[in-house]
């Protein structure tokens, strides 16, 4: 299983990001692998994000949004859980993101 959280530093709702990854990862617990996928953004302007704004989870980046595409994320910051291979749940991040991602993963 594994959560995904798609964010751009440029996202005016995506300023607490890190924030609400924690909340998803301590959600997820052992249940799922949870990692942040940045949407077309240069390694040095997410590093820099980064160093202020630092995620607890492994971090990616979708240079040309590929990523986002084949997942139809449109809206930023978006959630991508996959359980079992198979798209659990697709969208934006909600504000209760760590009620959807424990629901999703039972």
């Amino acid at each position: 299983n594994t959560v995904v959280v798609l964010w751009a530093s440029w996202s005016p709702r995506g300023r607490d990001v890190a924030e609400r990854v924690r909340e998803i990862a301590r959600a997820a617990g052992g249940g799922a692998r949870v990692v942040a996928v940045n949407y077309q953004e240069d390694g040095e302007t997410v590093r820099t994000f980064l160093a202020t704004s630092p995620f607890p989870v492994d971090v990616y980046l979708d240079t040309d949004g590929s990523f986002a595409k084949r997942y139809r994320v449109a809206t930023l910051p978006g959630l991508l859980i996959l359980k079992n291979g198979e798209v659990a749940f697709q969208g934006r991040l909600p504000e209760d993101a760590g009620r959807v991602v424990s629901e999703a993963l039972k």
